[in-house]
């Protein structure tokens, strides 16, 4: 599997989710201990958190049945309108709280578009959900990229196409969050399509957070005296997962359901309690769907 899908979806917890930047390691963090993956870092290992809200083989009413669950007050009508302007749903919540103030939230997001399932991939539509292009930032590190064949081999690491249809990848990844914090680690990833869907999964690898190399670490972000930006002191960041699912509506012609679930640590050192991702994200998210819909229907 190209390493180009592990980054879309990244992207979109980077673009949509932080509002930010998708990167590489910065080459100055502070090495752990060499490590090789085990069956917990496999992408598919499955999370309570992220059980899709449609699943496939799923009947009509089945699905309406799920959908109903999320939509509040939200009318069915407006939800499932094929049109370019139709509502989404999102919600971000508190999932525990952690350490020294921090917590361990939860982003959702839902939407229906209308098209066929194979033009998300002719069209290369995934891009659309992962939000803008990621730039380079001056004085952070370089943008995102696939383990290399040796890197793998190095920790035991395999990829490609696997018998159940799904391809699976590595890489290093990195966030600018709203220039308070850099979130670097290990990614592993899945992608996987079917008859119904699209799927595509993505974690911080748990078997290489202490990676020597490339370990999950977040560091705090300041401004040194010429105004550029600078990392400080690592700290430990083992939480981070996203998955982007976009299923057929067995009871709608040409009806697709999209759903993002991102799952991560919030430490208080982000923000200092501040909610400053819930006022940027609606903007974002809607510029995203939009654009999203607009292109299917080309």
């Amino acid at each position: 599997m190209p390493f180009r899908l592990t980054s879309l979806l990244f992207g979109f917890v980077a673009a949509m989710f932080m509002d930010c930047e998708s990167s590489a390691v910065n080459a100055q963090a502070p090495g752990g201990t060499n490590q090789t993956a085990d069956a917990s870092d496999d992408a598919t290992a499955s999370l309570p958190e992220f059980q899709p809200t449609l699943r496939d083989g799923m009947t009509s009413d089945q699905q309406m049945q799920a959908v109903r669950s999320i939509l509040g007050n939200l009318e069915e009508e407006r939800f499932f309108k094929p049109s370019v302007v139709s509502p989404f749903v999102f919600e971000l919540k508190p999932l525990s709280k952690l350490g020294n103030g921090g917590q361990r939230q939860r982003l959702d997001v839902w939407f229906v578009a209308h098209g066929k399932l194979d033009d998300i991939e002719e069209k290369k539509l995934m891009d659309d959900l992962t939000g803008p292009e990621a730039k380079q930032t001056p004085g952070l590190p370089e943008i995102a990229r696939a383990l290399t064949e040796a890197e793998m081999k190095a920790r035991d690491l395999k990829f490609g196409d696997q018998p159940d249809g799904s391809g699976r990848a590595y890489g290093i990844m990195g966030a600018n969050v709203l220039d308070k914090a850099f979130v670097t680690g290990v990614t592993s990833s899945r992608y996987r399509k079917t008859d119904d869907s699209i799927e595509l999964f993505l974690r911080l690898s748990p078997s290489l957070f202490d990676d020597a190399d490339f370990p999950a670490r977040w560091y705090p972000i300041s401004k040194a005296d010429d105004g550029a930006l600078q990392l400080g002191k690592a700290n430990p960041y083992t939480d981070l997962a996203a998955l982007i699912k976009v299923t057929k509506l067995a009871g709608v012609e040409d009806g697709l359901f999209v759903e993002v679930h991102v799952v991560y640590a919030e430490p208080f050192g982000w923000f200092e309690g501040r909610n400053l991702l819930r006022s940027k994200l609606p903007p974002v998210l809607q510029d995203s769907v939009r654009k999203f819909r607009r292109k299917l229907a080309q």
